[in-house]
């Protein structure tokens, strides 16, 4: 089961990577306009409690709700929602002639977390978002954040940094 991981004045984030709002947050979240679709909410006696998935509800949320085995649905179309990453990869690899010990072992490593961690499915997502950008002309940064520290992002074109060439460690990306 998740636990709280990080703990914020309105929300915080369990282990699994949810991130679940206070009463107190969900507040702001409705003096600021915004719309409760898809929101986590902590329970207690103000809160309502909602189908997470249904259109405008709140979900109850209590520590033992979250499956560290879950996974979220991101709706990523045919052919991006099967894409071989890994192959991918490899393949990249290669075109750029880096197919060496340091980068393979080094792909290998993030591979394995990535996989770890569940995050797959939003990296197919991911590629999807910027077959979009490409396909509508639409200008992207060429990395932002920790994403500019994994070497699978930068070979899949996700971002422009390759993070060996310029010493960012995979830990940034994986924190």
């Amino acid at each position: 089961m998740s636990k709280k991981l990080i703990t914020l004045s309105d929300r915080y984030i369990t282990t699994a990577g949810e991130v679940v709002f206070t009463y107190n947050g969900l507040l702001q979240l409705a003096r600021d306009g915004r719309d409760f679709h898809n929101y986590l909410v902590e329970f207690n006696e103000y809160t309502s409690v909602y189908n997470r998935f249904g259109t405008n509800k709140l979900k109850e949320f209590t520590e033992t709700d979250v499956d560290a085995e879950f996974t979220y649905d991101w709706n990523t179309p045919e052919p991006f929602a099967s894409d071989d990453i890994e192959s991918k990869c490899a393949i990249r690899l290669s075109e750029l002639k880096l197919d060496n010990e340091i980068y393979i072992n080094r792909l290998s490593f993030e591979l394995i977390e990535i996989e770890k961690r569940h995050m797959t499915d939003l990296i197919r997502h991911l590629l999807y978002m910027i077959n979009h950008f490409i396909t509508n002309d639409v200008v992207w940064g060429v990395g932002r954040g920790s994403s500019c520290a994994s070497l699978v992002l930068f070979l899949l074109g996700i971002n422009k940094i390759d993070p060996i060439k310029y010493d960012i460690p995979v830990s940034e990306f994986l924190r």
